[in-house]
């Protein structure tokens, strides 16, 4: 169970509570509800950010985030208009202060940049193609001070950040058991089917 903290939950966490110094003054949105932006929410949640926006597209994470901390959901899938103008509505008008992509989709990041408020940090971790890139226009970028930023495995020390984890996960705040479903070894193509369709998190295989 603990295997993760060392990668992507280290890394959605941390980005949340080092890198972006969250407070319990932000707007945090999450786009991408796997592993990474799930462990994102969770630490939202820990340090009481008052509104957290889970944004993904498939039903049973946007109802796991909900269950970790979000106060909001956002699927993709059934946008009347753009996701810019349905986080600008939620946040009545200004958009999160701080916002996390854990898909690397450029459309996705762009409009993540875009609803960011002015003042606030857009934060990637998802990882894009190796020739994807990301067009900015430069003078609306410069005036609205908003930071596009990356982060090396959420700004943290491992050795440092990885006991504080576990600390949270046995105190009940940070329920990584929900991110885990055990499989028998045998349905393993069921478990990689699973992970893969985005209805389990972090498969788990179990040899009897």
């Amino acid at each position: 169970m603990l295997a993760p903290l060392g990668c992507g939950i280290q890394t959605g966490a941390g980005t949340i509570t080092k890198l972006a110094a969250a407070t319990q003054d932000d707007t945090v949105a999450v786009i991408g509800l796997g592993g990474v932006g799930l462990a994102a929410v969770m630490a939202a949640k820990i340090i009481g950010c008052r509104t957290v926006i889970g944004i993904d597209r498939v039903p049973s994470r946007l109802d796991l985030a909900q269950s970790l901390g979000a106060t909001h959901t956002v699927n993709t899938a059934n946008i009347t208009n753009t996701l810019t103008e349905g986080i600008r509505k939620l946040t009545g008008g200004p958009g999160s202060t701080i916002t996390v992509d854990a898909t690397g989709v450029v459309p996705l990041i762009k409009q993540g940049l875009e609803f960011t408020a002015n003042q606030g940090k857009m934060i990637l971790l998802g990882v894009a193609p190796m020739d994807a890139s990301l067009d900015l226009p430069i003078v609306p970028h410069m005036v609205s001070g908003k930071q596009l930023l990356g982060s090396m495995e959420g700004g943290v020390y491992p050795e440092d950040y990885i006991p504080q984890l576990i600390q949270w996960y046995h105190e009940g705040r940070f329920p990584l058991g929900k991110l885990i479903k055990t499989y028998d070894v045998k349905d393993f193509e069921l478990a990689v089917k699973d992970m893969e369709d985005g209805t389990t998190i972090k498969p788990i295989l179990i040899w009897s």
